[in-house]
């Protein structure tokens, strides 16, 4: 889809005689598509409409900071040099591009900081891949505020239940990574929405965009750059199926649960149940984790306790003797071993995926924000020789606590004297959560430096009262630091 096309929001409907009977058994796969054709914003209550809102200027904040990382220039750079100009703007920029890839860049700009959100219940990082999708339909196409907020709502709930289903069989222990497979599904249902598909476009939206569902782990191997690009593929490839399915392309009627379909492929374990379970009342857009800290969320408790254990008046970093953690097991293979690999990152990416690392950053920098993650603290002698003492043992009823909390304790020994920290939950966690100020003071660290404060104050005003919105395309002036007359907020 090199160039700018419009979608039909109103297809002509194909092939009549392939469209599944009303008079079939339902499966939840059917519910959830007849479920995300009727949502409206009357549907959503105070609580989750305002979570909605914060998500979104959670996943712009990231993208807009998240522009100024090397591999989003890199990426535009290639897509214009492919033909891919068009009139979608990206964060952060001047060049337009066709919506489609336009999906991409925003969600890789979201995740390559690794501060955008998290689901608590199935690790999937929801924001990119739904807000960037929602974005370019809206931006291809023209939506209002309300219409946005219900895309955003779905784009969440179907990416997470999915997530939730499969976490039986941890895909993390398959290679795969949950954003790039469940969020294809969200960001079909966004864009979906958006776009106005009845149930059964969903259910060929969904049925399409199963066979795009990517994303595995091998960046671990060498710190390399494409996680950075799963929640920008899933955007893109949930914005193009759902456009052929709105035109009448046809997909697997039941892509969750049949014989062939997600489920089965990504999982031995999964609970079709989940899918439908409290659908229209409990919402996972209201169990959102937020970052607080610019790495893999499995640091995110022993960085909270390092910096707890900083406020001891005696604390002096350069006088810690030994550091032990005491974790859950599913730590091990994302972010402590193999260990001495692990306590000597070469690169921001390995940074950000090393535990013995973020603790050693946050007890001699007394943070971990997008900053922090500079070559010259990875190469810092003192962070590098507090890394170094780094060691850890496993508790097994910290696993048992999991998901809904993520405990630690930390350990440091000083003049022989130990200290310790224990954490039930990190900041910004579900059940830790930032408070609405500490998600905009966010929001405002990572855009002000890149848009300007005033500008960023017009995006945040802007988003925070999308509901009073009449046209979404307004806010592509306000994500390039632009205001005036067109980006009326």
């Amino acid at each position: 889809m090199s160039g700018e096309t419009g979608v039909l929001s109103d297809p002509e409907r194909v092939n009549d005689d392939f469209q599944r009977e009303e008079t079939m058994t339902k499966t939840s796969t059917h519910m959830l598509a007849d479920f995300a054709a009727n949502l409206s914003l009357a549907d959503l209550d105070a609580t989750t409409i305002k979570n909605s809102k914060m998500a979104v200027l959670d996943a712009v904040g990231c993208g807009v900071a998240g522009a100024s990382d090397p591999s989003v220039d890199i990426l535009k750079r290639s897509l214009i040099q492919w033909g891919e100009a068009g009139r979608t703007r990206v964060f952060a920029s001047s060049a337009r591009f066709s919506p489609r890839a336009a999906a991409l860049i925003n969600g890789a700009m979201m995740h390559a900081l690794e501060m955008d959100d998290t689901h608590s219940f199935s690790s999937v990082h929801a924001g990119g891949p739904v807000v960037s999708s929602a974005l370019s339909t809206c931006f291809a196409n023209g939506a209002n505020g309300v219409r946005f907020i219900e895309a955003v709502v779905l784009g969440y709930e179907i990416a997470c239940r999915l997530g939730i289903a499969i976490r039986g069989e941890n895909p993390y222990s398959r290679g795969f990574h949950p954003t790039g497979i469940c969020g294809v599904f969200g960001a079909a249902t966004a864009s979906g929405k958006i776009m106005g598909l009845d149930s059964t476009g969903y259910l060929n939206a969904w049925g399409i965009a199963g066979s795009m569902a990517c994303g595995l782990m091998a960046y671990l191997q060498n710190g390399a750059w494409t996680k950075k690009l799963h929640p920008g593929l899933a955007a893109q490839s949930g914005f193009l199926a759902s456009s052929l399915s709105g035109v009448g392309y046809l997909g697997p009627d039941d892509i969750f649960q049949g014989k062939y379909g997600f489920c089965t492929a990504y999982s031995d374990d999964f609970d079709a149940s989940v899918l439908g379970e409290e659908m229209g009342s409990r919402f996972e857009i209201n169990r959102m984790s937020y970052k607080r800290f610019a790495c893999c969320r499995s640091i995110h408790a022993p960085i909270t306790a390092a910096i707890a254990l900083r406020s001891d008046p005696d604390f002096q970093p350069e006088n810690i003797d030994e550091i032990h953690a005491v974790i859950a097991d599913e730590d091990l293979t994302l972010v402590v071993e193999p260990l001495e690999e692990k306590k000597h990152p070469r690169t921001p990416v390995e940074a950000q995926f090393s535990m013995p690392f973020g603790v050693a950053l946050a007890l001699v920098k007394g943070d971990a924000m997008p900053e922090h993650y500079a070559i010259e603290n990875i190469e810092d002698s003192l962070i590098q020789d507090l890394s170094g003492k780094f060691q850890y043992s496993v508790n097994e009823e910290f696993k048992k606590r999991r998901p809904l909390y993520f405990p630690c304790q930390l350990n440091i020994r000083m003049g022989g004297t130990w200290h310790t920290a224990s954490v039930d939950a990190p900041l910004g966690d579900y059940t830790n959560p930032l408070s609405d100020k500490e998600m905009i003071e966010k929001f405002h660290h990572l855009c002000d430096p890149v848009l300007g404060k005033d500008s960023a104050q017009r995006l945040e005003k802007f988003i925070l009262s999308l509901e009073d919105q009449d046209n979404i395309q307004r806010m592509d002036f306000l994500l390039c630091g632009e205001g005036g007359e067109n980006a009326s907020t």
